[in-house]
């Protein structure tokens, strides 16, 4: 709020002294309505803290396996006593990674 000083305001209004109102007829009916209002500007602070938990993945295969012999064998692996059979399996696998994201 303005402060008062030498009546007038901060601003330069002046301050009417109460010695005005003497002057007044006290038997005039005379009414005066006003609203006085002051803007005031608000601000808050905000703060937001964002994260993200990422749960356990959850694997489950997707389409059948495919196995299939190592070059350069081209035969389906027979099991030979005493020797060693090469292949390759392949699968293709579905990973659901469940992240929880907020503020």
């Amino acid at each position: 709020m303005d402060e008062i000083t030498n009546n007038t305001f901060e601003d330069g209004t002046e301050v009417v002294p109460t010695s005005a109102f003497d002057t007044l007829n006290a038997d005039a009916v005379t009414t005066c309505s006003r609203v006085a209002y002051r803007d005031i500007q608000l601000c808050v602070p905000v703060s937001v803290t964002p994260f993200a938990n990422a749960m356990d993945p959850i694997v489950r295969c997707c389409g059948d396996v495919i196995v299939r012999p190592n070059e350069p064998d081209t035969e389906p692996c027979r099991g030979r006593p005493g020797g060693t059979c090469d292949f390759q399996i392949i699968q293709r696998i579905c990973v659901l990674v469940p992240v929880e994201f907020g503020a």
